[in-house]
């Protein structure tokens, strides 16, 4: 359980970063790809040898490799991923240049999705919708009790 939590949290990370910096070029996918290979076979050594050891029974062990292996991992893919300015996005954080709405935009949109406002305003509407099923359930329940 433990492999499949890291490597959702690496598939995440790796998906947040080609979103977070959408200028990349035609082989950062690929790239992004290689590292996400690389990194869940690393991780995949790395939990189970910590299990061998005994080190995957405590809490706060497995706390701390999850937090050091998504900033490793984040550093890498953020120092690998080709961007097509030739400026890579390690550099961007490291100047303090932290990606913008519109740059979220425009990643989602690469991936066919909608914008953060969009799915903000869906998950608020479907939020309304579900208090009015509720509201309309609670009436029902509230009528029959009385019958």
């Amino acid at each position: 359980m433990r492999i499949a939590w890291r490597i959702f949290l690496l598939a995440a990370l790796h998906f947040g970063v080609l979103v977070a910096y959408p200028e990349y070029t035609a082989f950062a996918p690929i790239t992004v790809f290689i590292i996400f290979l690389i990194s869940c076979a690393a991780v995949i050594a790395a939990t189970t040898l910590m299990s061998i050891v005994g080190l995957g029974k405590y809490v706060v062990m497995n706390f701390i490799f999850d937090v050091v292996m998504v900033i490793i991992v984040g550093a890498l893919l953020l120092m690998f991923t080709p961007q097509a300015s030739g400026v890579r996005p390690f550099d961007r954080v490291v100047k303090g240049q932290y990606p913008t709405k519109s740059d979220i935009d425009r990643g989602l949109a690469k991936f066919g999705l909608k914008s953060v406002d969009h799915i903000k305003s869906g998950l608020d509407s479907a939020a309304g919708k579900i208090g009015d099923g509720l509201s309309d359930a609670k009436n029902v329940v509230v009528k029959e009790i009385r019958e």
